[in-house]
């Protein structure tokens, strides 16, 4: 099994990866824009041609003026849109891979990462610590089902130091779902 870039043909199966995984879907021109706009951030786990696991990242900018005129965008944090593996890759350090990846191009930008993960995915919960995430807000409603979400942020820097001590299996996703449930939206 290998880490790497996504590619627009991982399409499908990213999706098909996402659908068994998480109670979040999205439809094909979500991920395309995605890879268009950020596929320098998106990852996916590749074992024999077949996409296992993946991971979407993003890049907030903020714009700014300047008196002389136009203004520019500049980023201010990363953001972890959301995170998948299958179940039979899972306990195998495979969504801990897909973060570090993710992190180290993220960490060329920005300084610190933001996510959303459901407030009963226990097993998310213990990646994202393990990784150096903390929870900041709660934000309630957050998904479409009604359920709350946790507000994780980390330093990118100490996340790297947090990953390589943290045992490869803490990547664990949630037990009832066999995904790392994070960042998706509420439609």
């Amino acid at each position: 099994m290998c880490i790497r870039r996504a590619r627009a043909d991982d399409i499908p199966q990213i999706q098909v990866c996402n659908r068994a995984s998480l109670p979040e879907n999205y439809n094909d021109s979500f991920y395309a824009r995605h890879l268009a706009d950020w596929g320098h951030l998106a990852f996916v786990a590749d074992a024999d041609r077949e996409v296992v696991g993946y991971v979407l990242g993003r890049v907030n900018e903020r714009h700014t003026e300047t008196p002389a005129g136009p203004g520019s965008t500049r980023p201010t944090e990363g953001h972890i849109t959301s995170l998948a593996v299958s179940d039979r890759f899972r306990r195998r350090g495979v969504a801990k891979q897909l973060m570090v990846a993710v992190h180290d191009e993220m960490e060329k930008l920005v300084q610190t990462s933001k996510l959303h993960v459901r407030c009963s995915n226990a097993g998310a919960l213990q990646l994202y610590a393990s990784l150096g995430y903390a929870v900041v807000d709660v934000v309630q409603g957050y998904y479409h089902d009604g359920e709350a979400a946790y507000l994780m942020a980390a330093d990118l820097e100490a996340a790297r130091e947090n990953a390589a001590r943290a045992p490869a299996r803490a990547d664990l996703a949630d037990e009832s779902r066999g995904a790392v449930a994070v960042g998706a939206l509420a439609l």
